[in-house]
């Protein structure tokens, strides 16, 4: 211990005796161990921690299918339910989840989002109430007192963290809906919600009729392995009892719609759509860990060939290597470690960034934090660079004669140590080619997407969200709110028009209903065509005009398309070509219930980008909004107002309609397509972080090693110029030696960059993962940053005094 304290001691003088250095070393450590940190808490909380909850782990999410119709999740019905719990033989238990929004009364009408859920959730995910009780059976009973359970985050902003919540009422769905319990403060599955209701409480799934109908699908089902059950196990279980239900029950599960039964671990699918991204993140900070790591070698090596004389002259009076090892040791585990609490801190201010990043994409960003995984991630982050700087100059042979000549401020390094030195640039550099090179593919595909055209018209365009209180509007009040929020919004001088749609382009959230059917058609029979899923919009008249969606054929939905006139449907392009190749759509006539209801066919429409600008269009249609009103009232807007003064404009003209109608959101649809984009231009933006770093430390090197070659070779370079040579003869020596090293890493760093390709081939778009203009592009920039980066050292030798070189020691 003593001697540890003394090197210690040792150490800490050195490095302040070379603030300079000392600074910069640590400085890039904390880049290179700070981004890591921050991207393995982001990987480890939402990709690798298990679920936490009751042996989270083994939760598998139950998922019908009906392939032949195009549907991946049928949802479950009340039956579907019980019966997968009571018949199978893998699983421990059987939960169901759905949410619905509710309005609840007051002073201020907030909307909240509501899971239903099944007694037994909460137990079976082993959560208990920080107040209150849990659900119990008898709440699921059809006719049960209301009864709710609040999140942690809706008991802190609506009840004020009242610690006598339980037993008070919230006035919602029309009832008196009784508070029994508060969660602790958790991440909630599958997403988040403001507050938990038994089924009972659902006006839709605490129906009777609708409980005994078994093909009433519109639950989410989830369950736990028994312990030692795989998960292809428990498939095979449920894909026997599904079989079973399917033959006992046929008219319920049509063998046209081809129905059916995964079984998939739902930790993966919380995490599927954001995983490749991730990792992508996780591998470029490795990548840029290495660079760092690599530069402080090359800078420790170039400060031990100036320690040469110091540790020989050690070594001289009886150190051994081990010795001389420890100290170097102690000071690069001090530079590592100081390091590594930089990179803490730069961890902890952007894992705010990277959460709301990941946020968009899965539930589980609420579990990532600076733990005590992360933190011992840093630690051996920070031990293992310290290691690696520290030993990297020990090894190779030392001539302790020699050490002791030339010992000094122009000491030279071995053979050895110079190839370690120049190959070490040569990864850098090859590495940096590969990073930028994948920051330049992902911005190509980033602009790729930009340029693409959705099919409507996005500038100028307002959207008001306006979820109606199902329990106050039937059909005929949402025509008459609707009717005057547009007179009194047509009214407006900024409004240059108004229309109306349950779903807007790329809309997402409460109040944005994309419906879907299926749908069957009165010229053909059902298994040569029907029964296909697709997707429709409610719209009113005017809302094609808005959008500027050009028309194909017939005619747009307009005012006169009214609940007294015939039911109609425009269809999109893709939809009018899938099922009527060849011919005319127009008059032919769909329904979305089974023949309950016929639409005619009045218009098809262009396709618009509606589901993802890298995605192809779907099959579609539209509907008219007097004739099928919804409680999802979305207004668009053509106005060239700001957004806030817009909000004022909306928000009076419905209060004036009705005073206890709360707005949930006012934004823009360029804002909304933006934010579409927010993944790509993310990863665009973090890789080109990390790539211009790492080309810069790159550079940085190879100016380095040529500058301290230079310094090296001052007396060498004096005779060669006093013997005749000229300044441009030198300068092009010490460059072609640079751009030597640079050529040999562009070559390797593009090998490295067609594999790399091959791996971000599913997150770029519009281009090949081998794309000709990137590759040409990225070489010509890192030639002419090498070019700049050697010209450096090279001019400073062609300016060399030969007399002043030679009296050089």
């Amino acid at each position: 211990m003593e001697a540890l304290i003394r090197d210690m001691g040792y150490a800490f003088r050195r490095l302040l005796a070379q603030p300079g250095s000392t600074l910069i070393i640590i400085l890039t450590l904390a880049f290179g161990i700070g981004v890591n940190t921050s991207i393995f808490s982001l990987v480890n909380g939402v990709l690798f921690k298990e679920l936490p909850f009751k042996r989270g782990g083994d939760i598998v999410e139950i998922r019908q299918t009906a392939i032949k119709a195009g549907v991946d999740n049928t949802g479950a019905s009340a039956l579907d339910v019980k019966d997968f719990r009571e018949q199978n033989r893998s699983l421990e238990d059987v939960i169901e989840y759905h949410f619905m929004y509710f309005f609840i009364a007051g002073q201020s009408p907030a909307l909240v989002k509501s899971g239903i859920v099944s007694a037994n959730y909460f137990d079976f995910l082993g959560v208990k109430p920080a107040l209150g009780r849990s659900f119990v059976a008898s709440d699921d009973a059809v006719g049960a007192e209301p009864v709710v359970i609040l999140s942690h985050e809706f008991w802190n902003s609506h009840f004020s963290a009242d610690p006598d919540v339980v037993g008070k009422t919230l006035e919602m769905n029309g009832k008196a809906n009784r508070v029994v319990g508060v969660l602790p403060r958790m991440p909630q599955f599958p997403e988040v919600n403001d507050i938990y209701m038994p089924t009972s409480g659902c006006p839709t799934r605490g129906d009777a009729e609708f409980i005994n109908t078994r093909s009433s699908r519109m639950m989410s089902m989830y369950g736990r392995t028994k312990p030692g059950v795989s998960l292809q196990q428990a498939g095979s279980d449920l894909d026997m009892v599904a079989k079973r239900l399917h033959s006992t029950y046929p008219a319920d599960y049509p063998a046209e719609a081809g129905f059916g039964v995964k079984v998939l671990s739902l930790q993966n699918e919380l995490t599927k759509d954001i995983r490749p991204s991730l990792l992508l993140l996780l591998a470029a900070s490795l990548l840029v860990l290495f660079i760092t790591c690599t530069n402080v070698v090359n800078l420790t090596l170039a400060q031990q060939s100036r320690r040469q004389k110091e540790l020989a002259v050690r070594a001289a009076l009886g150190a051994d290597r081990i010795d001389i090892a420890k100290k170097l040791l102690v000071e690069s585990m001090m530079l590592a470690l100081a390091g590594g609490a930089g990179g803490l801190l730069l961890a902890y201010f952007s894992l705010d960034l990277l959460t709301s990043f990941a946020a968009t994409f899965t539930s589980r960003a609420s579990e990532v934090s600076i733990d005590g995984q992360a933190l011992a991630f840093n630690l051996v982050v920070s031990v293992a660079t310290g290691l690696i700087v520290g030993l990297a100059p020990v090894f190779g042979k030392q001539d302790i004669v020699t050490a002791l000549k030339e010992g000094g401020a122009h000491a030279t390094l071995s053979r050895q140590r110079q190839k370690v030195r120049k190959l070490l640039i040569v990864g850098q550099i090859a590495i940096a080619f590969m990073l930028v090179t994948g920051a330049g593919l992902m911005i190509r595909s980033f602009v790729a997407l930009q340029r693409i055209d959705p099919g409507f018209r996005s500038d100028d365009i307002a959207i008001a969200t306006i979820p109606l209180d199902w329990n106050k509007y039937d059909p005929g009040a949402i025509r008459n709110f609707v009717r005057e929020l547009r007179n009194g919004l047509s009214g407006s001088p900024e409004v240059q028009g108004v229309a109306f749609t349950t779903a807007y382009p790329f809309g997402s959230g409460i109040g944005v209903s994309l419906g879907t059917a299926v749908i069957s058609f009165d010229d053909r029979a059902a298994d040569a065509g029907g029964g296909k899923r697709v997707n429709f919009r409610t719209v009113s008249g005017n809302y094609f005009e808005l959008l500027g969606i050009p028309l194909v054929a017939g005619r747009y939905i307009s005012d006169s398309d009214d609940e007294n006139a015939t039911p109609v449907a425009v269809l999109s392009r893709a939809m009018a070509e899938k099922y009527w190749p060849g011919e005319s759509p127009l008059n032919k006539r769909i329904s979305p219930d089974q023949g309950k209801t016929w639409l005619t066919v009045v218009g098809v429409v262009q396709n618009i980008k509606g589901a993802g600008f890298d995605k192809p269009p779907i099959d579609e249609y539209y509907v008219s909004y007097a004739q099928s009103p919804s409680q999802s009232v979305n207004v668009l807007l053509r106005t060239k107002a700001a957004p806030n003064k817009v909000s004022a404009l909306v928000k009076a003209a419905v209060a004036r309609v009705d005073a206890n109608q709360p707005v949930t959101k006012v934004t823009t649809l360029a804002r909304v397509m933006s934010d579409t984009l927010s993944t790509p231009r993310m990863l665009s933006q973090v890789l080109s972080l990390f790539s211009f770093l790492a080309l810069t430390i790159s550079m940085v090197g190879v100016s380095g090693l040529l500058a301290f070659t230079v310094s090296q070779r001052t007396k060498e370079l004096g005779i060669r110029m006093a013997l005749g040579a000229e300044p441009h003869a030198v300068r092009r020596m010490i460059l072609g030696q640079g751009l030597v090293l640079v050529a040999v890493g562009l070559v390797l760093g593009m090998v490295g960059s067609l594999l790399l390709g091959r791996l971000l081939a599913s997150l770029i778009y519009g281009i090949s993962s081998s794309d000709v203009f990137t590759f040409v592009l990225v070489t010509f920039l890192f030639l002419a940053v090498s070019l700049a980066a050697c010209w450096l050292p090279a001019a400073r030798a062609s300016r060399l005094d030969p007399n002043a070189a030679l009296r050089t020691t």
